[in-house]
């Protein structure tokens, strides 16, 4: 029973810090396109709450926090969920991996049966778990880039002979 309790505390965990990570770019999405529902009430507040455990993980580093803030600011923008103007996306990827590691300090001792060992490896496993799925998105994301560049080009290419104006 425990470890169907931890199970599912743990996919909960995972499914807010999927909804925090996307959160901001959505939001403005939402906010930008017409006839899009806009996000419902409890999502606002889910959204809120990590992006401010996000804020307090950062300043709780100090300097090192900020460091740390601007390097994941452009490991965001890198992986396509992030735009200049705004912090709120880093705040939610930090309290999102907040979240993650303790989802995982509490999941990985219930399904091992383990102590204060499995809590701690369970915790960082679940701090470094949205690293590397955001370096894996952003390599995906260059991937695609690449692939799509030699038609780009070439179209660009197609519309200089043709003789478009790109003033506009």
């Amino acid at each position: 029973m425990t470890r169907l309790i931890a199970v599912l505390a743990g996919l909960a965990a995972w499914g807010a810090a999927r909804a925090a990570i996307g959160w901001a770019a959505a939001r403005r999405a939402a906010g930008r396109a017409a006839g899009l529902a806009a996000p419902t009430p409890r999502r606002v507040i889910l959204a809120h709450a990590i992006q401010r455990l996000g804020r307090m993980v950062g300043r709780g580093m100090g300097a090192r926090g900020e460091a740390m803030m601007a390097d994941l600011q452009s490991r965001l923008r890198r992986a396509g969920l992030r735009d200049q103007q705004r912090r709120e996306s880093v705040e939610a990827f930090l309290g999102s991996r907040l979240i993650a590691a303790l989802a995982g300090a509490v999941v990985l001792p219930a399904l091992l049966d383990g102590g204060a060992a499995h809590a701690v490896a369970g915790g960082a496993l679940g701090w470094f778990l949205p690293g590397l799925w955001l370096s894996s998105r952003a390599a995906a994301r260059q991937i695609a880039l690449s692939r799509g560049l030699p038609d780009a080009l070439d179209l660009l290419g197609l519309a200089v002979e043709a003789g478009v104006d790109f003033a506009q």
